[in-house]
This record gives C-alpha cells, structure tokens and sequence, in this order.
C-alpha cells in the first residue's frame, strides 16, 4: 500500500446528492460513493464478478439461495472489522429510510427475498439470515438469476454511522466541508492501489471544466463525457488527456406517460420515436454527435447483449409511428410539449423545433436536484432528456430503471407490459431462453415507448497529463474509483 505526500483535485460536474449507501439514485453519487464504501462483489476488469466484502459464495442449484463468505480481515475506517451483520443492518436501515428516488433504492435486489413483504410488520427480513460473523445467507422466494451482480452496487455496500457520520471499508474516509468532499486514506484498508494523502472532490460545470484543467483548479475530471471537451478530440495529444471506457451510459428521452399527460396517448408516444428517429439520420447532425462521442443506437441492448433485434425490424417497429406524428405536431400547438434537462443539448431541442414541435416557454436547463425531483417525485415536464448507466452484460440491467421495484425507477415510464416481462426475465436460468425473452421486451419498449433511445456515452475521464496518470488498472466499464489516478 503506497501513500503520496500530494492532494489530488479531482472535479465532478454536479453535486452529489448524498453520500449515504442505500439512497444512492444518480450516476454521481455512486462515483463518490465507490471511494468508501465497499458491496459484497464488484465487476473485475475482465467482466467477471469478482470478491471484495465477499470473500467467496455459493448459489443453489435453483437460484434461490446464495451464501456469502465474509472478508472478516476487511476493517472500517474506525479500525472495526468487517461482519456479516454489517450488510444485514445496513439493508435493513436502507428499507427504514424516506427514499431520494421513486422506490426504496435497496428493494431492487431484496424485493423477492423470504419476508421482504413482511418488513414493515416485523422489523426484520427472514431471508437476510447472518450465522456469525463469517456468514451471511440469503433466501429469495423464486429464482434470482443476477442477484449477485445486483448487490455488487454501492447502494448494497455495508456502512456504519459514527457520530452521525458514515464510515465504510474502503480506500478513503469522505467528509464534507463547504460544498466540497474531503478524502483522507482509510489506513485500515485491505486493497494496494496507490493513494494520496488527501484528495479534494469538487463540483465543476461542464461549461468551465477545461480551463479549470488547464490552469490547475482540478487536476482531474470524472464523467467527463458531459463536458464535451475539444481535448478529448481524437488524435489531440496536449496537455489534456482522455482516457475512455466502455458504453457506459444510454443516452434517452424520457416520456412521462401518466394519465392526463399529452403522451399518456401511445400514438403521440409513437410518433415522437418515429419523428427522432427519422431526423437523427440527417448527415449534418450525425457529424455533430460524433464530435461529442454520442453512438447512435435506437435499441436498449448492446449489440452483443440477448434481446439484440435485427435492425430491420426495429426500424419497422419504430416508423409504425409515421402516420402519426401530424396528430403530434398539432397537439403541441395546442399544449406545447415541456422539455427540461441537464446537460446541453441544443441539437436536440433544434431537431424537434425544426421538425414542427411546440415547446413551452421555460422549456430548458435545470439544476440537477431539481431533475432528479422531477424524475422522482414531482413528473412536472413531458420530457426529460438524460441517461442511464449501462450496468452489466446481462439484459436484466433494464430492470433497474424498467422493473416496478428498479432502484432508479420512474413512474412516468411506467408500462405495464414492460414490467411485467422484466420480473419474468429475472427467473429465468436457462441462458438459451434469455434471447427469445428478452427480444420481447425489447419489441415493447419500442411498441410502448418509456423512453426514445438515442445512443450511448463512453465512460471518460480527462486529466491533466502534467500532474497525473492513468493507472493501468483503469480497464473496466464504469470505474469510479480515484485510484484510477496516480501522480505523475
């Protein structure tokens, strides 16, 4: 283990949210989060589920039952070692909790656990079963298929609270001071990447994250992909640097479809995606997404991913809309359509200003809090464009955002039909059936329309290439960990 005398400025661009495991509901929580806190398993850099609070497990035959092997040797950052407890309690403690997001954000792994239904009666989860400190064992009422790689999220890691504080058992302590999250080395920590002393993790705004790279304000960018920066530019070789990982983001237009809305009515659904699809092939604006490394892509599964469809027929099922976009572009002259979002995107609100469709006047950029209160909790806008993260290679991924009980679940993009194909996909252990299925529930995502798929992001970080490298580490598909750095 290798500490450097040197702090580490490491930008982000919005804020937080919270540090707290089990109200983890956005990308850039989870990023801060990672430096603390530790789940039972994670993804390896090669795409393999590998331990990290789990020293090993085992899964039944049938998939209901996993028993995990505890890394006892694992201590917080008080010194306490790691138990199996720890997990129960910090679930449980989650389930307690008023959620930041629409569900319970723990639920989307626990849901079908033996008396989940039950927790609000007896305090406890029967089939959260701890047998001393090494042991922890868990019973599900039906087939879990991914329920490990599930609980390899942050929102599953184990914490404690100590003097109102978390604490977890990874590579650094965070606390926050003015708006900033200050990092100091767990010095109990079991890993052996190289630290620094202190690092510093600050909001920056996409907009001024390349002068303040330049001029040495932050060292480092993380989710560098909403900043559009000209240095991450293919062939660029100056002083800003791009490291870039996997398609780790679908780019969407999330619909509110709540009853009452404008596009509570399938039609209006269909002819938006029909109406985007269509003018997403204009040469013009293709050459402007490629400089900002959006991969078009109108399906939810990746091209090696069960439930891929032919492009063919997606292309058949998305212009099934066509005859109904007039209908669309009237309806929003009567009640101009309410577009909000994050990040900028001009082109976007240009491709549908050109193509006829009326938007209201405060139509546009809103604090990330407050969108993230609009997905969650107040349904305000028609539209929200955003993303999601590509989590897995398994097509339940869908589930977190789709499935009624997904940990980052809307009820604007609620359709019945699509939840319901998603908790059956979850039982299923024969892996030739998951293709048939899972191109179901691809056909009714483009039948149903939740959301219009635009593309993918590319995980990317920019770094300052004076100060800092790339560690060769850095290989997997959404890594947020800052060890990924080291001093130059």
């Amino acid at each position: 283990m290798t500490i450097v005398d040197k702090t580490l400025l490491v930008g982000i661009p919005v804020y937080w949210s919270t540090t707290l495991p089990p109200l983890q509901h956005s990308v850039y929580g989870a990023t801060v989060m990672d430096n603390q806190f530790e789940p039972l398993v994670r993804r390896g850099g090669n795409g393999l589920i590998e331990p990290l609070g789990a020293a090993s497990w085992e899964i039944s035959h049938d998939h209901r039952a996993i028993r995990f092997k505890i890394d006892t040797s694992r201590r917080f950052s008080d010194g306490s070692h790691l138990t199996a407890a720890d997990y129960k309690r910090s679930w449980e403690d989650g389930l307690r909790m008023a959620p930041k997001s629409s569900n319970k954000s723990v639920a989307d792994a626990l849901y079908s656990v033996k008396g989940f239904n039950a927790f609000a009666e007896k305090g406890t989860i029967e089939g959260i079963i701890v047998k001393g400190d090494d042991l922890l064992e868990i019973e599900y009422e039906k087939p879990a298929r991914v329920a490990v790689e599930y609980l390899g999220g942050v929102r599953y890691s184990a914490y404690k609270l100590i003097a109102g504080r978390a604490i977890g058992t990874g590579p650094y302590a965070m606390e926050e001071r003015d708006g900033i999250l200050i990092l100091t080395p767990n010095q109990h920590y079991k890993g052996v990447e190289t630290r620094f002393k202190e690092v510093k993790i600050i909001v920056t705004p996409p907009k001024t994250a390349g002068e303040k790279l330049l001029s040495g304000e932050i060292d480092t960018l993380i989710s560098a992909e909403t900043a559009n920066l000209p240095e991450c530019a293919e062939g660029q070789t100056g002083k800003i640097q791009c490291a870039f990982g996997q398609e780790a983001t679908h780019v969407i237009v999330e619909i509110n479809g709540l009853p009452g809305r404008l596009f509570s009515d399938r039609n209006h659904r269909l002819a938006l995606q029909a109406l985007i699809y269509k003018n997403l092939r204009d040469s013009y604006l293709q050459k402007e997404l490629k400089a900002r490394r959006l991969i078009l892509d109108s399906q939810s599964f990746l091209t090696f991913q069960p439930g891929r469809l032919s492009d063919t027929e997606v292309e058949k099922l998305i212009l099934q809309g066509n005859g109904h976009i007039p209908g669309l572009i009237e309806a929003s002259r009567r009640k101009p359509i309410y577009l909000a979002f994050v990040r900028d995107c001009q082109w976007f609100v240009s491709l549908l200003n050109s193509a006829g469709i009326t938007l209201t006047k405060n139509s546009g950029k809103v604090e990330f809090s407050r969108y993230l209160e609009m997905i969650y909790k107040t349904h305000e806008p028609d539209l929200l464009f955003g993303g999601f993260s590509v989590y897995n290679g398994d097509p339940d991924g869908l589930y977190h955002i789709l499935g009624k009980n997904g940990a980052i679940f809307s009820p604007m993009m609620d359709r019945d039909g699509i939840g319901n194909l998603l908790d059956a996909g979850r039982e299923i252990l024969d892996r030739s059936q998951l293709a048939p299925h899972y191109q179901k529930v691809a056909r009714a995502i483009l039948q149903e329309v939740p959301y219009v798929h635009l593309g993918y992001d590319y995980k990317t970080v920019a770094y300052n290439s004076d100060k800092v490298r790339i560690a060769e580490s850095f290989i997997n598909r959404n890594n947020h960990r800052i060890t990924i750095f080291e001093p130059k």
